[in-house]
């Protein structure tokens, strides 16, 4: 078989799975409807669980579960944004960990804010000017994150789900390694690159 004839089978399964995504749409705003009728939330991490498990069964190895993961957490966040508009903070500047994990959990779809500090993440959600808030709360290298937790201490917000996230450093440099002689980073940074 021909490059070109393989391609217009990838060309007709390309053109099903739009017609799929389609169909599925619709029926996501007819349960979007529902929901707002019935006050439920948009949001529905054990629902989104159960599927991937279910999904993840399907696997193969030529599509690994993690393939499976990542094509269907952007599926879901592209139409739970059919559903609202879901605003999502985070500690941090964007592209830390934090801001990371955030997009990990809830996919690229979501309208995301940093802040500043983890109180104001707190504040935010605590105040409905935003759905979710994520935060750090424990690091496998420095431990629990004592701050985080005298947070949730002092507040109504509830745990509502966990991310895991695996962390990686690079040492950029515009010479040889042997010719560095002193590194500056955040003190955390330090801690994590044991």
């Amino acid at each position: 078989m021909s490059i070109d004839s393989l391609r217009k089978k990838i060309d007709k399964i390309d053109n099903e799975i739009v017609r799929l995504l389609l169909e599925r749409a619709k029926i996501v705003k007819r349960i979007s409807v529902i929901k707002k009728r019935k006050n439920l939330d948009v949001f529905s991490p054990e629902r989104e669980r159960k599927i991937l498990e279910r999904l993840k069964k399907i696997s193969t190895s030529v599509l690994k579960e993690s393939d499976i993961e990542l094509i269907f957490k952007e599926i879901f966040s592209v139409f739970r944004s059919l559903e609202t508009n879901l605003k999502v903070v985070y500690f941090g500047p964007q592209g830390t960990f934090t801001h990371l994990a955030a997009i990990k959990k809830f996919g690229k779809k979501m309208e995301y804010c940093s802040c500043e500090s983890i109180n104001e993440v707190f504040e935010m959600v605590d105040k409905d000017n935003a759905d979710f808030g994520v935060v750090p709360i424990e690091n496998s290298i420095e431990g629990v994150v004592n701050y985080t937790l005298d947070m949730f201490l002092d507040s109504s917000l509830k745990i509502c789900a966990e991310i895991l996230l695996d962390i990686h450093h690079d040492l950029l440099a515009n010479c040889f390694l042997k010719k560095v002689k002193r590194i500056y980073s955040h003190p955390q940074v330090f801690a994590q690159c044991r």
